[in-house]
């Protein structure tokens, strides 16, 4: 008979490190990789992102899109399924869920009949399936002041967002081999360099994470190492509500001056490898934007932009080390000596947390933002929308943070044109056509891509991580 000693020793308790806290287990306000990492492990998606080719794979529905008339589609709901206190699933209660997320109700209109979910396009998606994968797309049921989710773990009591613990889900379809999920926060040094994250790896107090470069990673022992191709781009966004960043020329000039390979050796020894060339990371295809260093030249165009010339930028950077800038302060720091050659003097503001940055990102305070974004599904549509489209300005009373990046809050009508096409009509040409705008108006200045790495203690069993990077920690086990 085993004593109550012996049965906490036999607990499964995956100790996951992150950089920085969550900032929400509401999946429809998750905004970032750490807080993405967490509600994916509470909530479920209608269907999941694909490996590979073809359409995504179902969870909640039990089988793919069927195509109607009329720009229809529509699916069954999965059997046997419940939420956390027990609900069972229904069409109606993911219509109500769906109802609630604007980014969806802006592309189809969503009702239950029966037991399916009726999605009618109000504009055309040959991908609409992948937005049903999206983080904000989650299912939850709200029920007594809680959210409840269908996923295999929920929060613990005395979880809090700057100590989220994990345990079962009493309700879920099976019985994950983990008993617990305990994620806790190393914060990066001042530099942003994340040594605690490193150091804690190595001391054997972490089992899992994602939040290293490819080059930090290099320097941990006495680990498992896995790295995915390029899914995220680190850009410098030049906000174009501003006068002195208003021109086309004075963008291109600041653009000229900055030396991308330079950017990038901070975090990476084989800089050539990571440098960007375009907006969309690699696995997105590949493009040349032709914004090559030259500093005379953006001297020369500086001179004959016309004014108001910029003197001083403010540069609102990321909180935290991010997978498409893992040291963001030396990053920041190699930009602002290399504006200083036009004459620019450059003030570096990191926010405290990621609060505080979408605050600062939503009010349109800064200048230039060194950022990025991640790719929440395997569309080039989606990931160029995001950060393009003028509907995807951030501010603070549209409520629509989530999906929403144009930091350089790029209104342009031959933009927002030209990624309707591309949507509509995925080929090379108008995908080409859409990056032409990138490099001719010169909204931001792609930096460095991104890889997914992946570091984990030898005793953690079937790793399991999305072609996006998150991990499913249902599928997890640990070795006794």
């Amino acid at each position: 008979m085993s004593t109550p000693a012996a049965s906490v020793a036999q607990r499964k308790t995956l100790r996951v490190g992150i950089v920085a806290r969550v900032h929400s287990l509401d999946p429809r306000q998750a905004r970032d990789l750490v807080s993405t990492l967490a509600v994916q492990q509470i909530f479920e998606t209608g269907y999941a992102v694909p490996r590979g080719e073809g359409a995504a794979p179902p969870v909640l529905f039990a089988g793919p899109l069927a195509e109607e008339a009329g720009g229809r589609r529509s699916a069954a709901v999965r059997s046997g399924i419940l939420f956390s206190d027990g609900t069972p699933l229904t069409a109606a209660l993911i219509a109500a869920s769906l109802n609630k997320v604007e980014a969806v109700r802006e592309q189809a209109r969503i009702e239950a009949v029966g037991d399916r979910v009726i999605f009618t396009l109000l504009k055309p998606n040959p991908r609409f399936d992948l937005a049903l994968t999206l983080n904000h797309s989650a299912i939850v049921l709200e029920k007594d002041g809680r959210q409840l989710g269908t996923g295999a773990f929920i929060p613990a009591p005395g979880s809090t967002l700057e100590a989220v613990r994990l345990v079962r889900n009493p309700h879920y379809r099976a019985r994950p081999a983990l008993d617990e999920i305990a994620l806790t926060i190393y914060p990066p040094n001042q530099d942003g360099r994340p040594e605690a994250l490193i150091r804690a790896i190595e001391a054997g107090e972490v089992d899992f994470t994602t939040m290293l470069s490819r080059t930090d990673a290099g320097e941990v022992k006495g680990v498992r190492k896995a790295f995915q191709p390029s899914n995220s781009t680190a850009s410098l966004y030049f906000n174009t509500e501003r006068p002195e960043l208003r021109s086309a020329e004075v963008r291109r000039a600041l653009a000229l001056a900055i030396d991308r390979v330079v950017v990038t050796e901070v975090s990476y020894s084989n800089a050539l490898a990571f440098a960007a060339t375009s907006l969309l990371p690699p696995m997105m295809g590949t493009f040349r934007d032709g914004l090559s260093p030259d500093v005379e030249k953006a001297k020369a165009l500086l001179a004959q932009a016309p004014p108001p010339h910029p003197s001083r930028l403010r540069m609102l950077t990321v909180w935290a080390p991010r997978p498409y800038v893992p040291h963001p302060r030396p990053a920041a720091e190699a930009i602002s000596r290399q504006l200083a050659v036009l004459g620019i003097q450059v003030e570096i503001v990191t926010p405290r947390n990621s609060d505080e940055f979408f605050r600062g990102c939503e009010r349109g305070d800064y200048d230039m933002v060194l950022g990025g974004w991640i790719a929440d599904t395997p569309d080039p549509a989606d990931f160029l929308e995001a950060n393009l489209h003028s509907e995807h300005i951030q501010s603070p009373n549209a409520g629509r943070g989530v999906g929403h990046i144009n930091l350089a809050r790029f209104r342009s009508a031959a933009m927002d044109e030209g990624l309707r096409r591309f949507r509509e009509d995925p080929t090379p040409d108008n995908r080409a056509a859409v990056l032409q705008i990138v490099a001719r108006e010169v909204p931001l200045l792609p930096l460095m891509y991104g890889p997914t790495v992946v570091v984990s203690a030898w005793r953690v069993k079937n790793v399991d991580v999305s072609p996006l990077g998150v991990p499913h920690f249902e599928h997890f086990d640990i070795e006794a």
